[in-house]
């Protein structure tokens, strides 16, 4: 049943298709026919008079033709006869006339130079040279530019460390030896006893009373009880005397000492010889360095520069024992030149690449001693566009000419002196060039306060105990305009440094820090004053002159200047050279 109801919905389709078919036919046949009984009718009743201007049926260049048949009146004729009044065609025709015969020497430089050239087109076209011919292929090279990232260290770079003080205790035992001498003896009783302050002699005790009792020695007022202890020796005994009791001075009995003897016959007496020791811990300071300069002090890249005391003539308590040092702390300033071994840049230099970026990896209150450089290299591709042969130039591409761009070595330090000599000329002032400006930050160890961070000032810092100055510092430090004087200790509570402050000279530009830095203090060896009084004065035309640009590092500066600019590939610039070259011809034909 299925099958049946499609084939009767095939056989409507078809004969409803066919017929619209049919109906669509008729409608066109009749449109044709319509349109072309009106244009037969159009035709019938057309009149060029009225359709095209100033019409005439007989114009005069029918007098040159008619019906096939060459009339009377020729156009040779009648060329002639306008011929002289047309002021082109008398030149045309004088210049016919009065041209003077070239003659074709085939014995001229001209012609043997183009017959070589037939006879020996092939070469010349695959560029190969032979007893005639002296050809060399042109190349065009195409630039690319790939961009690489290295790392550097700076020429030389100011490095500081510290030598921190500390103090061990150092505990010394110290005896101090007291001798005493005791006699006691009982002629009528075979016993006797006596106690007696060993301080002061006095006889607390003693019996029988007519018992004889001597003392020698003493122990000093105000000893420290708790130091004694004593041994005793009996250097005499009678009648069989031996000691009931013994106590020799000590903290639970007042210092006194103690004896009771016993003996025979109704007699005693005994002799004694006493060593009471007071023994004291003694503690001695002893001076202890954590040298950290001396990784520096055994580089040799680096030369020792100065050193300086930060925390001088100061008292600190140690397990309760005042001890006063001329200095705590000193900061030693080193100048680093940089191991060309660790520079990766040098043969991207070398390549003909350009810097166009520069960022600091690492970085202290010397400045930035690890770099990470960004470079734009030059990849060049060549291939044959033309052939040079005995002096003619022979192109096998559409394209003979060659746009590329080579880096220049020198434009860094061409522009970076050129820079400084325009600074110098802007920033004259009271005879002296580069001016700075001393500015300070502090940290605090008790509240964890550090306005005298690296880098961040750029964000949100917490930097609500920071002063609008450190703010300042902080910016110019990241943007690499300062230079570190030193710091100290501006806080000190029993002899404990509860802050210090750091001092830089800050200057105007990166360029001004560069020359006031390299120029003046690692050339010249003139210092930026001390930490509590920077001096941060401009450099004056004389040391100026003094001063050798080729042994200055510029590499901050250029990096600088290169990340401001917005260069164009050379790739993009012979393209458009190219499109306006074309655009001149198309406009000259």
């Amino acid at each position: 049943m299925r099958k049946f109801f499609l084939i009767l919905m095939f056989f409507l389709c078809i004969e409803r298709c066919f017929s619209s078919e049919e109906n669509y036919f008729q409608e066109g046949l009749n449109t044709g026919k319509n349109q072309s009984s009106q244009a037969n009718e159009a035709l019938k009743h057309f009149d060029p008079n009225n359709t095209f201007k100033q019409f005439t049926e007989n114009p005069p260049e029918s007098d040159y033709y008619h019906g096939g048949t060459e009339t009377k009146t020729t156009l040779g004729d009648d060329a002639a006869k306008a011929l002289p009044n047309n002021e082109t065609a008398v030149t045309v025709q004088e210049s016919m006339t009065n041209r003077p015969e070239f003659k074709i020497d085939p014995d001229s430089p001209e012609m043997e130079k183009s017959q070589l050239i037939q006879n020996n087109a092939v070469d010349i076209v695959n560029g190969v040279s032979n007893e005639f011919v002296d050809c060399n292929k042109q190349q065009t090279c195409t630039t690319i530019y790939e961009t690489k990232v290295c790392e550097e260290s700076p020429v030389s770079v100011n490095q500081y460390c510290k030598k921190n003080l500390s103090i061990d205790m150092i505990p010394h035992q110290t005896d101090t030896h007291y001798p005493l001498s005791v006699h006691l003896s009982a002629k009528k009783h075979d016993y006797a006893g006596v106690d007696v302050n060993a301080v002061t002699g006095k006889v607390i005790f003693k019996g029988p009373s007519e018992a004889s009792f001597a003392f020698s020695g003493r122990l000093p007022a105000g000893i420290d009880c708790n130091s004694l202890h004593g041994t005793y020796v009996i250097t005499n005994t009678q009648h069989h005397t031996y000691v009931d009791m013994i106590a020799l001075p000590n903290c639970s009995n007042g210092l006194t000492f103690s004896l009771h003897i016993t003996g025979d016959d109704g007699k005693a007496v005994i002799d004694l010889q006493i060593d009471m020791i007071s023994s004291n811990i003694v503690l001695e300071p002893k001076d202890r360095w954590d040298d950290q300069c001396v990784a520096l002090a055994n580089n040799s890249l680096c030369t020792f520069q100065d050193e300086r005391c930060i925390e001088e003539n100061t008292t600190h308590t140690i397990q309760g024992i005042s001890v006063t040092r001329a200095c705590w702390e000193y900061e030693s300033h080193y100048l680093c030149r940089s191991n060309n071994a660790d520079n990766t840049c040098q043969p991207l230099r070398d390549q003909g690449c350009e810097q166009i970026d520069s960022v600091c990896k690492n970085k202290n209150d010397g400045g930035c001693t690890l770099y990470s450089q960004t470079f734009r290299c030059p990849i060049k591709t060549c291939d044959d566009t033309a052939v040079i042969c005995n002096g003619e130039t022979f192109c096998l591409t559409e394209d003979c000419l060659e746009h590329s761009k080579t880096a220049d070595p020198d434009f860094q330090k061409a522009v970076s002196e050129l820079s400084a000599v325009n600074a110098a000329s802007k920033s004259f002032d009271q005879n002296t060039i580069f001016t700075g400006v001393g500015k300070s930050c502090h940290s605090d160890i008790v509240g964890f306060t550090n306005c005298c961070a690296d880098d961040g000032w750029g964000i949100d810092m917490h930097l609500a105990e920071c002063t609008d100055e450190e703010k300042e510092l902080g910016k110019a430090k990241e943007n690499k305009q300062t230079v570190y004087v030193g710091s100290y200790c501006e806080t000190d509570v029993m002899g404990v440094c509860l802050s210090h402050r750091k001092s830089y000279c800050v200057f105007s530009s990166l360029l001004d820090q560069i020359i006031q830095q390299q120029g003046r203090g690692q050339q010249l060896k003139i210092g930026f004053g001390k930490p509590e009084h920077p001096n941060c004065r401009g450099i004056t035309p004389e040391e100026l002159q003094h001063i050798n640009f080729d042994l200055i590092d510029f590499s901050d500066f250029y990096a600088d200047i290169a990340k401001k600019q917005n260069i164009e590939d050379s790739t993009l610039v012979n393209e458009r050279i190219k499109e306006d070259i074309q655009n001149s011809v198309d406009g000259a034909k």
